[in-house]
């Protein structure tokens, strides 16, 4: 069970959503973990806040590199990009592989990068809902919503910022999905400060969004 649950919580692992009450759930190694009640839902959001040792464009190159993140992304077993709408939104496609017997889950996704201010970015990611895309085998994962603000710390460090609302979809228990939340995010972001450290690639977009 406790694979089966961190496997739906981070999918590809947040506005920051500041009106909730945030209870803190870990904290380890420069990563703090919190999370907060929905209305309306059994199924608790999460966030993370953590340190990145990369300057902002190569930490927000990485964060948006798609293709790269079923090796980053917890449990992420195939991830693409679609088509591209315009320079910084982006229709994206991620699978997440579930242990046998419990099916696959997947979603499609506008993503979009701006800029909040001279310092702050942000990328937020939301599901396509109805019959856009056709069914696969997978699961469609019914709601998710995140946002991830990045911020310049100086010239080799970044704040990042990362919330999550999701409704993992099927039949899974939220007491248990809940329980386990923090396993998911916590190995992406380690897995991202693993990465970011011979990663060198700045995107056309965070060019073109950071002068």
């Amino acid at each position: 069970m406790k694979s089966l649950v961190t496997i739906i919580v981070f999918s590809c692992n947040t506005v920051i959503f500041a009106q909730n009450t945030w209870t803190l759930l870990k904290s380890e190694n420069g990563v703090k973990i919190y999370w907060s009640k929905v209305p309306g839902s059994a199924f608790n959001q999460i966030k993370a806040t953590f340190q990145i040792p990369a300057n902002i464009k190569c930490t927000l190159s990485l964060l948006t590199d798609i293709p790269i993140q079923k090796k980053m992304v917890y449990a992420c077993d195939s991830s693409a990009v679609i088509k591209n709408i315009d320079t910084y939104t982006r229709v994206i496609y991620h699978r997440f592989k579930m242990p046998w017997p419990v099916s696959d889950r997947d979603d499609y996704c506008i993503q979009k990068l701006s800029k909040i201010n001279a310092n702050t970015f942000q990328i937020e990611t939301k599901n396509i809902t109805g019959s856009t895309y056709p069914l696969t085998a997978c699961v469609r994962i019914p709601h998710e919503h995140s946002i991830i603000q990045v911020s310049a710390i100086d010239a080799n460090h970044t704040h990042v910022e990362y919330a999550l609302k999701t409704e993992p979809g099927g039949f899974l228990p939220a007491w248990a999905v809940n329980a386990m939340m923090d396993v998911g995010p916590y190995n992406t972001i380690c897995n991202i400060r693993k990465i970011i450290t011979h990663y060198n690639k700045i995107s056309n977009a965070v060019n073109a969004l950071i002068q």
